[in-house]
């Protein structure tokens, strides 16, 4: 609607709309309306009076493609009381803004300014850039001019020589329609709508607009062509694109694959670190980056770490294990992988693996490095379990060996007693008739039978205890009677060996439940092995005490005592504290491991400690209250 060349414009309207103030330049940029200027004037008075020549009417239609003069009028007077911007192009091609400021009393303040020489340095600027990009650019490039008439209609130019190159056509192609590339476009309706919009928008506001789309090559590969095209404005309103295609192919590919190995490295689950060693001083490092699963397994976060020396994590280090083996890795550049225990999130050490290899080397010396970590505490303690689990079958195993070589002793003993008594009877009694001495050696017969049963049984009891077959026969017991009977059966070994038995037994001591026999059991093998290990003149005391929910009897022996190295042992089956042939005391080495089951199936516990030389004590905690009889104690 403004018709004068000038550089600057001021008007003040006020809420109304009516003209305030205004300057010199307001008149020449509303030369027709200059002679009507007036305070009190409507904004749309001036805007009729500026257009009342055909010269204004032809500016306005070219810029407006309209001939319904009044309707602009009303539309422009209308939005003079918004804050905005616009730009238009005045008759001599000159280009202005204008900007629309609310005063603090709703009057607009109308600002414009000659922005002519500032665009035409953008426009520069841009076509500088487009050319370094095509001049940066590997592929080959293509110039084209795209026109939008004023009806809004589109006319794309033949296909070039440089275009045809671009797509490997065959030179029969150039000079041929350009529908011919838009068919091999093949864009999705929301696609090519975007891209029409893009043009529409640019064609509008006059602004550089840039274009990236797919086309299929001769060969039907699938090319990334990027556009970039600066509009201008014909007096007749016709829309001129100029602007520079070229393949970017070779760049999106390459940005897809860094989109994808940061997807990789992002959801990674291994901990990455990348970090930065100086050309000057290797060993100043510096963290460059770090994913969530770094983050999470050891306890940081990015803001803590990036930027930072490498050493912010030596805290964290167990021994400087981790710090001494990366720079050792460092210096190989192997790539082989290196273990060594650090602290973690939740504060608890844990051991970690990680690879060390180089990734950049800078021109200037510089080198970045990765970390890629994991965490093998799980696989660490698989593989204590693993080499426990062999100790403990090797060392099952030689107890069984042993077992085997000491039973073996056991079991010829009371056979070759038996068979030698026997023959010698049986030999001589035809010649000699029975005597005497006959009656003494049944008599040992009997005594190396029972012996004999005693082990066989024992051996068998424990595989029905491995077998979960054993039941207990509940019942009350008397714990006074359960300990006479059994000291009863031991005292003529004790009185044989000069061994006192002494006793402490609560008047009122209640009953218990429980199975006897298997209890007597386990008793009798605590008091024979203390007899056994006690020498003359020592002493053996049993007595029995109540502890919460628990009756204890203790035996106590002022005997040899068991070596701590065989302590945590002894209870183990077929395991004894002196397992050579011709150690001082037999036994087949299952007494405890059998008296510590039967404690378990009444839901109690058998504990043993002893100072070597010294003696030693025995507990057997059992429950006061009912139990019931269940393997799953003892498995």
């Amino acid at each position: 609607m403004a018709s004068g060349d000038f550089q600057n414009s001021f008007a003040l309207f006020d809420a109304d709309g009516r003209l305030v103030d205004w300057d010199r330049g307001f008149e020449l940029e509303f030369r027709y309306a200059a002679p009507f200027l007036k305070p009190g004037i409507f904004y749309a008075e001036i805007l009729r009076a500026a257009i009342d020549t055909a010269d204004a009417k032809k500016f306005l239609h070219d810029n407006f493609r309209t001939s319904d003069f009044e309707a602009l009028i009303q539309n422009r007077a209308a939005n003079l009381g918004q804050e905005m911007t616009r730009e238009y192009r005045t008759p001599g091609g000159r280009v202005v803004r204008v900007d629309q400021l609310p005063t603090e009393r709703g009057g607009i303040r109308r600002l414009a300014r000659d922005i002519t020489d500032e665009r035409t340095a953008e426009e520069a600027l841009a076509r500088a850039h487009q050319q370094l990009d095509a001049a940066d650019s590997d592929s080959d490039g293509a110039l084209v001019e795209i026109r939008r008439n004023p009806d809004g209609s589109y006319v794309f130019p033949p296909i070039s020589e440089a275009l045809r190159r671009m797509l490997d056509f065959p030179l029969e192609v150039a000079g041929l329609d350009a529908m011919m590339v838009h068919t091999r476009m093949r864009l999705p309706p929301d696609d090519d709508a975007r891209l029409g919009a893009l043009l529409e928008n640019s064609a509008q506001t006059l602004e550089i607009c840039t274009l990236e789309y797919t086309v299929h090559d001769a060969h039907d590969t699938l090319r990334w062509i990027r556009q970039s095209m600066i509009p201008r404005r014909e007096p007749d309103g016709t829309i001129i694109f100029t602007g520079y295609m070229r393949d970017v192919t070779r760049e999106k590919r390459a940005e897809d694959r860094v989109e994808l190995l940061q997807a990789i490295v992002v959801r990674s689950t291994e901990a990455i670190v990348v970090f930065e060693a100086a050309a000057e001083d290797p060993a100043a490092v510096t963290i460059l980056y770090v994913n969530a699963e770094f983050e999470a397994l050891f306890g940081e976060t990015a803001e803590s770490l990036i930027g930072q020396p490498f050493d912010i994590l030596r805290p964290k280090d167990i021994n400087g294990d981790g710090a001494t083996l990366i720079a050792e890795a460092m210096l190989r550049d192997d790539g082989v992988p290196i273990e060594y225990q650090t602290g973690g999130a939740s504060g608890m050490p844990f051991w970690v693996e990680a690879r060390v290899e180089k990734v950049q080397s800078l021109p200037d010396g510089r080198s970045r490095w990765v970390v890629i970590s994991r965490d093998v505490s799980e696989r660490h303690r698989a593989q204590a379990e693993l080499v426990r689990a062999k100790e403990e079958a090797e060392a099952g195993s030689r107890a069984k060996t042993n077992f085997l070589a000491n039973m073996s002793h056991e079991l010829r003993t009371p056979l070759n007693a038996i068979i030698g008594f026997t023959d010698l009877i049986a030999n001589e009694v035809g010649r000699t008739g029975w005597i005497s001495s006959y009656t003494e050696y049944l008599s040992d017969v009997s005594n190396s039978g029972r012996h004999l049963l005693e082990l066989i049984n024992t051996i068998l009891d424990l595989t029905k205890i491995e077998s979960g077959s054993l039941s207990l026969n509940i019942a009350p017991v008397a714990l006074p009677e359960l300990v006479q009977a059994s000291l009863k059966l031991i005292s003529g070994m004790a009185h044989d060996g000069q061994i006192t038995l002494s006793t402490r037994i609560p008047a009122d001591c209640p009953e218990i439940p429980g199975d006897f026999l298997k209890l007597k059991q386990v008793l009798l093998n605590i008091l024979s092995n203390a007899v056994k290990f006690t020498p003359a003149g020592g002493t053996i005391t049993t007595d029995v005490t109540f502890d919460g929910d628990l009756a204890v009897i203790r035996v106590a022996d002022t005997g040899c005592g068991i070596p701590q190295s065989d302590l945590s042992r002894v209870m183990q089956p077929f395991v004894q504290a002196d397992n050579s042939l011709s150690r001082k005391f037999g036994g087949s080495g299952l007494g405890l491991a059998i008296a510590e089951q039967y404690c378990k199936l009444h839901g109690g516990s058998l504990t043993i400690d002893s100072v070597e030389g010294q003696g030693t004590t025995a507990w057997i905690a059992l429950p006061r209250a009912s139990i019931h009889n269940t393997q799953d104690s003892v498995r």
